[in-house]
């Protein structure tokens, strides 16, 4: 999913960035339109595509017991690639993840921060430099993940 900025009218000043402005641009909008296009497709293809499946099954008796099979149509190797193969559903996802990623990293920035790591636990100064340097690698870390998800890298 792309991230879609948000505009609010300021009067003389013209549109200016807010993220909780009524307006969004729109390419911005075009293109989640796009997006959601592109799962629904990808969405209705699987649902027809296991509706084939689920009404081939048939029952059958063996040794006195009944039980259900499914008769495998031509179509569930058509199944099983369209389930491996989602792109716009994966892009949306691992958007997600990373957005995630970062709304966790938002909520933890003071950990990065030496002076608050010495209020909050009480630490001396060495101490703290060592767990904001940890927590800044960690951060740097995550960031760098969640750039690769949202280029499309290591989702699942």
């Amino acid at each position: 999913m792309s991230e879609v900025k948000r505009y609010s009218h300021n009067g003389l000043r013209g549109m200016l960035e807010h993220k909780a402005g009524r307006y969004v641009s729109y390419e911005h909008y075009s293109a989640l339109n796009a997006e959601r296009d592109a799962m629904a497709a990808e969405n209705a293809a699987l649902r027809s595509l296991i509706r084939e499946v689920a009404e081939s099954s048939e029952e059958c008796e063996f040794n006195g017991d009944e039980h259900r099979y499914v008769v495998v149509p031509e179509s569930f190797d058509a199944l099983t690639d369209l389930l491996e193969e989602t792109p716009a559903t994966d892009a949306w996802l691992n958007s997600v993840r990373a957005e995630a990623i970062s709304s966790a990293l938002d909520t933890c920035i003071d950990h990065c921060d030496t002076d608050c790591v010495m209020d909050a636990y009480d630490f001396s100064y060495e101490i703290a430099e060592i767990r904001s340097a940890g927590a800044i690698d960690l951060r740097d870390e995550l960031v760098a993940y969640a750039a690769q998800l949202r280029a499309g890298k290591d989702g699942e």
